[in-house]
């Protein structure tokens, strides 16, 4: 009687590891994923790359119990997905599904961010050191859309910390992987999409040559603007590899006089370089410069002034020196990319025309 019931309950947990690995491998083989074989009969594994998104799923199925003690024990599925996204998400990026600790956290001060979306800040919890970035990316059409579907869904935690999306669903007994994961492989396209827009908008608006991606996604973009050579960046810093970064490098031709190099003033430094006599551009600017009477000509025309504190000023890190501007932002700029590269190369096409003049 003994070994019959060891036999009986052998069949009960392969067959139950079979109807976990079947509701899975169902789920996931028309997204291009595959599954692996099981350690545990409860749960199943699949993995994969879709679109250049890197795809970790797991499912839990326990096999139901009946009794303990006086109470009925309710099992509970849990589906993780896992992933890894191409690209870079703005620097200092978390986005957190609003649960009861978050919520708590929300009256309590703790929201970092608010979209500005009436359907998204009630689900989201955003934390962002560069807000309007972070904004621009979440609100875009089709990832608002799909972080509401996520989001809004009571059974389900969502945490997007930089480009690693995790979600957890849990439900009674047993539940369907396939909506979860599809939803899931939505949200990272919409994002890659997101991220790739501005700059292949900026690259067919100006006749730019777009190079091959680097590993984490990243691309150079060169060309020619009018009398301008471009070159635009959106890669990891020099300084520090681990930080997403921004570089616009617009070529001045011929290079200003003088040695002239400039760059803006941080907030109570003291000043560095020479005076332009302009206690205005005084506060803002350093300057240094070969030939100090060539650099306070060339910033004593009204022409140069307004475009080159826009550049300056506007993003800090960003500099003149005789041959180049150099706007320098952190993350990848997205839709600010655009109207950045333009400013950067109008700052350079009137340099270069003040050295045709001068």
């Amino acid at each position: 009687m003994a070994l019959f019931a060891v036999g009986s309950t052998v069949v009960h947990l392969r067959e139950h590891a079979q109807r976990v690995q079947r509701r899975l491998r169902e789920a996931v083989e028309p997204l291009g994923l595959a599954t692996r074989p099981a350690a545990s009969g409860a749960r199943a594994w699949a993995g994969g790359e879709v679109d250049g998104i890197g795809v970790e799923v797991s499912y839990l199925e326990p096999v139901p119990r009946t009794q303990h003690g006086d109470y009925k024990i309710e099992p509970r599925a849990v589906l993780r997905v896992e992933l890894r996204l191409p690209g870079r998400m703005p620097a200092g990026q978390r986005v957190l599904s609003q649960g009861v600790a978050q919520e708590l956290v929300k009256l309590l001060g703790g929201q970092d961010l608010e979209l500005g979306d009436s359907t998204l800040d009630p689900l989201l919890r955003v934390q962002s050191r560069q807000p309007e970035q972070t904004r621009a990316l979440l609100t875009r059409g089709e990832v608002a859309s799909a972080l509401r579907t996520l989001a809004g869904n009571i059974d389900l935690s969502l945490d997007l910390d930089g480009s690693r999306l995790t979600v957890v669903q849990s439900a009674p007994h047993w539940l369907q992987p396939g909506p979860t994961v599809t939803h899931c492989l939505r949200l990272g396209q919409a994002l890659g999409q997101a991220q790739q827009a501005p700059w292949r908008d900026l690259a067919l608006r100006l006749g730019l040559q777009v190079g091959p991606p680097d590993p984490d996604g990243g691309r150079q973009l060169t060309g020619r603007v009018g009398r301008v050579d471009l070159k635009v960046v959106l890669g990891r810093s020099r300084d520090e590899p681990e930080v997403a970064q921004t570089r616009i490098t617009a070529a001045i031709t011929p290079a200003l006089p003088g040695g002239v190099r400039m760059r803006g003033r941080t907030r109570g430094a003291p000043r560095a370089g020479l005076s332009t006599g302009d206690p205005v551009l005084d506060s803002v600017l350093d300057v240094q410069a070969t030939d100090a009477d060539a650099a306070r000509r060339l910033l004593a025309r009204p022409e140069v002034t307004g475009p080159l504190l826009e550049v300056l000023h506007g993003v800090p890190g960003s500099y003149v020196h005789p041959r180049g501007v150099v706007v320098v932002a952190e993350g990848w700029l997205y839709q600010e990319l655009g109207p950045t590269v333009d400013r950067a190369v109008g700052l350079a096409e009137t340099l270069s025309r003040t050295g045709d003049e001068g």
